[in-house]
Parts: C-alpha cells; structure tokens; sequence
C-alpha cells in the first residue's frame, strides 16, 4: 500500500464518519453495529411527573400567580439589557413570592428573545450573587410585597 492509498481510505473512512446518520426502527436505535433498545413512546407523561405550569410554577403563592406574571410583564417593557430585563425577576425573588425560576420556565413564559444567553439569566438569579442593589431595586420589590 503507498501513500496515496493511504489517504483515499482515511478519506473514505471520514466522509462515512461525517454522513453517518443513526437509524431510528421499532424504537431501537441502530449505530453500526450496536442496537439500543428506548423505552415505549407513550403519549401520557410518566405518573411521576407533575404537568408543566409554565412560568407559574414558580410563583409561591398559586392564587397570586396570574398577578405576579402580570407585574413581571409590565417592568419588563421597554427594557433592553440583561440586566435590566431580570431586575424585575430579582426582585420577586427576593420580596420572596416566586422561586428561582428555570431557564425553560422563564422562556416559556416571556420568550428566548428578551436575553441574550442562558447564562445571563443563570448570572442575574443566582442567589449566591447580589448584582442589584438601591432604591429603584428596591421599589420593584415593595410592588411584589404589595400583592
């Protein structure tokens, strides 16, 4: 075998490599020679599972869910940075009637595109951090202690 022989099979072998794609058939995944059985696709969600609420899942108090969604949207109009889209969301944090929402839950609720990155969102919740502080912080979270 030569050089150029070489290369052709290195070249064959990645040009597999990059157009491989796994088939899915009877719920078995088949990847060359090594069959993975996945469990029945069922359309009911496992028992233990609870329904997604959206958003509201995180709100503390299940009566006063809709309000505090309601307020979150009005101090979020308008608003631009990361910073200032999730000083609203801090703020229910702290004034204690939402919990640290998911990332899932936030966008659900108000979309992907008032951030610009998960970890901003993880950055401005994260309880460990105290990236908000003075008086207008503050008024955000007396109008969630008001509900």
């Amino acid at each position: 075998m030569n050089k150029n022989d070489d290369k052709k099979n290195v070249y064959q072998q990645l040009a597999w490599i990059v157009n491989y794609q796994p088939t899915i058939t009877n719920q078995h995944i088949h990847m060359g020679n090594q069959t993975v059985k996945d469990s029945p696709i069922t359309k009911d969600a496992p028992a233990n599972e609870a329904p997604s609420m959206g958003f509201a899942a995180a709100v503390i108090d299940n009566a006063k869910a809709e309000a505090v969604v309601e307020l979150l949207r009005r101090l979020m109009i308008g608003k631009q940075k990361p910073k200032d889209v999730m000083m609203p969301v801090r703020a229910a944090m702290e004034a204690g009637v939402i919990r640290r929402p998911t990332w899932e839950e936030f966008c659900s609720e108000f979309g992907i595109d008032l951030l610009k990155s998960k970890s901003s969102f993880s950055d401005y919740t994260n309880p460990a951090r105290k990236p908000y502080e003075g008086e207008d912080f503050e008024a955000l979270k007396s109008q969630f202690l008001k509900l």
